[in-house]
């Protein structure tokens, strides 16, 4: 029956548009779409998932909006200004685009029919986990593209663990692409900055510790699980460690060893990864630490996976190209399905991507690199991989201090991403488009004459590379002992930086899975520690549908939780002397062990301040709050405020304590004065409070309460007001009769995106 109902309803829907229906849309939203019937927004795929879900199941789905950024019209003369006016266009494209789309999902969670709302600026999109009605509902928007859904892929097999020794010269693949030619040059990678999207990395490596950049813009967890780099499998710790890692082992095993590295970690403990997720990691690559005017995007990201068996699937094309336009190559593992013909996987075989094969440390292809030709994304037949690069029997660092010898197009990847590191650390301000022509130019050619769809153009030399760039004139040095290749006519991934985006298509999933590995221990080891064994086989995952999902970690505005022991981190700096960071205010979740201590004394205020807001115009705040039974008296005092350039306050959280209950509300400024949600009973422990608001002529403000939509403003007009500082603590309303001790933890805050518990 229910199905049936699934049926009607979109049938019903279809015949509206058909005949004429309009949604009524907001100024915002005033651009002309295309009339496209509802049912045929939606993937095959989600609408399967809508008629199996159950009545008032949720599914996970991603929805597109139509328009998009021409990303070959960017303008800037140097990285820095290209990139910061690509994220800025993207960014402005979103925010004039979805705030309807937005609205509509806030305002649908109310009612639990949505448990998830993440705005992806990167691909003028939203990650919804919404009932079948919502999401039908939501595809009658005439700005929205397509709905795909939000599907997983498994990550990549990790290795079982079991000690050995590891000494001796630099590595024989680092040789073979003639790094450490490179290194005696005096460019070791310095001053560059490598990501990998991967599994995490263990930086307790003695090879890795000391190379990651630090701050809050170096790690990205999607799933909120560590606040700190982490890897429970070992693969991503493999990648991480071919591109910058030393010789702690006895021996040299990354190919830019002074080259400092980020992460974020695309698949969860569990093994996982949703493209959601993937999306997120791909904005946070961007912009790290969600502010356009600083900088700081890696130079370079590896990634050794893949979303889907041999095929091709367009879900992350619009990323490979916001990256391109931002001045990153994005490196790509060709997959492990050779050694038949097209079986080359997404993304690699996009054209925005560069494709790595693997090869043995005597250029000897692999059975199992995945070969060409591609035609995915592209009018015509394409040479794939790109190059190929060593990923056979290679030593790199695994978990636990240990090092291990792997074998994939997972490991060749990375050497080819190390290598980029030292030209760029050579040349810089490259573009993707010469990085490419560079690696290709150099390129030593293997197998058929010229390139052919299993060596691409040919193994990397790193060297050879260095050696055009210096005949071409971008003038670093003149280095001698291998010589020049010539480029090639056809060159893979390089025809233009930023290529019009094309249609997205519906594949199923599955992992650049990795041969076997011999783990081994660095010769220093004096202790043997026993690691868990984990599985060495090449898995095969599919595409499974989610039947729910929680809120996923976003890029912040600004976020601290004391750990350092102070309020350093605050920009407003600290009011009031009642403040103190104590164990016993901790609340904010594995890792968390200090919190904000606030004990009050009557009318006196104590707050820490965050100045990083500018002039928002939308606005969310999480953190945590323990009431401890303070007494308000007869009044309630304000615990959180969003404040104007005058410092008033236009968006309050309040707490009060009556004769029978805790209880908080939000407020928001208005033209007559302030406007208050009902009141909201808590118990007495500790409870992560988030606030949602927009400035806006019918604007919705949002309280959520330990993850659910609690209370809410709805028609306000919040247009005259702006947040540009944000306070944590009481600091507001407070009365002689106040009196006991506050705790507060965990604050985050974001421009538009819900940050959850």
């Amino acid at each position: 029956m229910k199905n049936r109902l699934y049926s009607l309803v979109a049938s019903a829907m279809c015949l509206a548009v058909l005949a004429g229906s309009t949604v009524q849309a907001d100024a915002a939203a005033a651009t002309p779409f295309a009339q496209v019937a509802p049912a045929d927004k939606i993937a095959p795929d989600v609408h399967a998932a809508l008629a199996a879900a159950p009545s008032g199941g949720t599914v996970p789905v991603i929805v597109m909006l139509t328009n998009k950024v021409d990303l070959r019209a960017i303008a800037g003369t140097t990285r820095g200004a290209r990139l910061e006016n690509t994220i800025r266009a993207l960014q402005a494209r979103a925010n004039t685009d979805q705030p309807r789309l937005q609205a509509l999902a806030q305002v649908r969670a109310l009612s639990g029919k949505v448990t998830r709302i993440m705005p992806l600026w990167i691909i003028n999109g939203i990650a919804l986990t919404a009932t079948s009605d919502v999401i039908l509902e939501v595809a009658l928007l005439p700005e929205v593209e397509r709905i795909n859904l939000d599907s997983t892929i498994a990550a990549p097999a990790a290795p079982a663990a079991a000690p050995a020794s590891a000494s001796g010269p630099p590595e024989a693949n680092l040789s073979a692409i003639n790094a450490p030619a490179i290194w005696n040059l005096g460019d070791r990678g310095a001053g560059i900055v490598v990501a990998n999207l991967d599994t995490g990395v263990d930086n307790t490596h003695p090879d890795l510790a000391a190379k990651w950049r630090g701050g809050v813009n170096s790690w990205f967890d999607p799933y909120g699980q560590h606040t700190t780099p982490t890897d429970v499998s070992g693969h991503g710790t493999w990648t991480m460690g071919i591109m910058v890692g030393g010789d702690a082992g006895g021996t040299s095993i990354g190919v830019a060893p002074e080259a400092r590295w980020i992460a974020a970690k695309i698949f969860n403990d569990a093994g996982t990864a949703t493209a959601s997720a993937i999306h997120q990691a791909y904005q946070w690559v961007l912009d790290p630490d969600s502010n356009p005017s600083t900088p700081d995007a890696p130079h370079v990201v590896n990634n050794s996976w893949a979303y889907g068996t041999p095929g091709c699937n367009l879900e992350f094309q619009a990323d490979l190209q916001a990256l391109r336009s931002g001045g990153v190559l994005p490196v790509f593992a060709a997959g492990n399905y050779g050694p038949g013909v097209s079986t080359g996987t997404s993304p690699a075989n996009y054209p925005e991507a560069f494709s790595v094969g693997e090869v043995n440390n005597a250029d000897v292809i692999q059975a199992e690199s995945s070969r060409g030709p591609t035609t995915c994304g592209q009018a015509g037949s394409a040479i794939f991989p790109s190059v190929v690069a060593p990923g056979t029997g290679v030593l790199t660092t695994d978990l636990y201090g240990f090092y291990t010898t792997a074998s994939g197009t997972s490991l060749s990847a990375p050497h080819t991403a190390g290598a980029l590191a030292l030209l760029l650390s050579a040349f810089p301000g490259l573009s993707p488009l010469t990085q490419a022509q560079a690696l290709l130019a150099g390129a030593v050619d293997r197998g058929l004459v010229g390139a052919d769809n299993a060596y691409g153009n040919g193994r990397i030399d790193v060297l050879a590379a260095y050696n055009w760039l210096t005949a071409n004139g971008y003038g670093h040095g003149t280095a001698t002992a291998t010589p020049v290749a010539t480029a090639p006519a056809t060159a893979t991934a390089s025809a233009t930086d930023t290529p019009t985006p094309v249609a997205t298509a519906t594949a199923t999933a599955t992992p650049t899975a990795t041969a076997t590995a011999t783990p081994t221990a660095p010769a220093t080891a004096t202790a043997t520690p026993t690691a868990t064994a984990l599985p060495s086989a090449t898995p095969t995952a599919t595409v499974t549908p989610i039947a729910t999902a929680t809120a996923t970690r976003v890029p912040f505005l600004f976020a601290d939780g004391f750990e350092r022991g102070s309020t350093a981190a605050w920009s407003g700096g600290a009011s009031g002397s009642g403040l103190s960071v104590t164990p016993s205010a901790a609340m904010g979740g594995p890792g968390s062990t200090l919190g904000l201590r606030v004990a009050l004394s009557g009318a006196a205020a104590s707050y820490v301040s965050d100045l990083s807001p500018t002039a928002e115009t939308a606005y969310h705040a999480r953190f945590y709050f323990h009431p401890n039974n303070t007494s308000t008296g007869s009044s309630q005092h304000d615990i959180f405020q969003g404040l104007n350039a005058a410092n008033s306050g236009v968006l309050r959280v309040q707490y009060r304590r009556t004769s029978s209950a805790l209880q908080v509300r939000v407020g928001a400024a208005v033209a007559s004065g302030t406007s208050y949600s009902s009141w909201v009973t808590i118990s007495n422990a500790a409870h992560a409070l988030e606030v949602g608001w927009q400035s806006a002529k019918a604007a919705t403000v949002i309280l959520w309460v330990d993850g659910t939509a609690a209370a809410s403003l709805s028609n306000q007009d919040t247009s005259a007001a702006r947040i540009e500082t944000a306070r944590m603590g009481p600091s507001a309303g407070l009365t002689s009769s106040t009196s006991g001790t506050e705790y507060f933890d965990s604050f985050a805050s974001t421009r538009t995106t819900y940050i959850g518990p």
